[in-house]
């Protein structure tokens, strides 16, 4: 099930992993809403902190409003209670998590961020990978265009090239004075819409 837009840039998305694509076309629970996973869009394994991260293009199901849901599974097994592999393992951090929502709360009503609309921390389907194990989701709206990534070798001259730095450094800045250091200048993570021009963070 794809939601494929008609300014889609050739050849997005480039997912460096699709195990997660087999969820497309199902529903999920969020907090107290349900939304219905219409694309995988991002996966990657984040092998530091032994956890498998996924983004969906979702719609949710109670308005029809075109969101983002994002996954964040860790890999690890379930283990028996007090082995010393169970300790090793329940001391692993989950920053990537913890940290968005912190972020997505902080950058709640400021322009060019996206805004929370739910999270929820829950265990693994036997439908994962170490079912039993920890999944967190985070549902949040979706901003216009697509990553800087799929733009940046066609962007007509340095006037335009100062714009888009100078917007992402104000949205750094924005975030900062709502207590959020955020130093990430990665193409991939930096929204551009070609057709206003503007440029989003895809994430607090």
């Amino acid at each position: 099930m794809t939601d494929i837009a008609q300014d889609e840039p050739p050849n997005y998305p480039v997912l460096a992993e699709a195990t997660l694509i087999k969820f497309e076309g199902r529903n999920f629970q969020v907090g107290t809403r349900r939304y219905l996973l219409n694309r995988l869009v991002s996966e990657k394994v984040y092998r530091p902190y032994i956890e498998r991260r996924a983004v969906f293009h979702a719609t949710k199901l109670d308005d029809q409003q075109q969101v983002v849901v994002k996954f964040f599974i860790h890999q690890h097994p379930v283990l028996r209670r007090g082995c010393e592999a169970s300790r090793l393992f329940s001391g692993i951090a989950q920053p990537g998590f913890t940290w968005e929502v912190q972020a997505l709360e902080a950058a709640r009503g400021v322009n060019g961020f996206p805004q929370l609309l739910h999270w929820k921390c829950t265990v693994k389907s036997p439908e994962f990978e170490n079912p039993g194990g920890r999944m967190n989701l985070i549902a949040m709206t979706r901003l216009p265009g697509f990553p800087l990534s799929f733009y940046i070798d066609h962007l007509r001259g340095q006037r335009q090239i100062d714009a888009i730095r100078a917007r992402a450094v104000d949205l750094v800045e924005a975030l900062r004075l709502h207590g959020q250091e955020h130093a990430e200048g990665d193409p991939d993570k930096i929204m551009y819409d070609p057709a206003s021009g503007k440029v989003y963070e895809p994430s607090a």
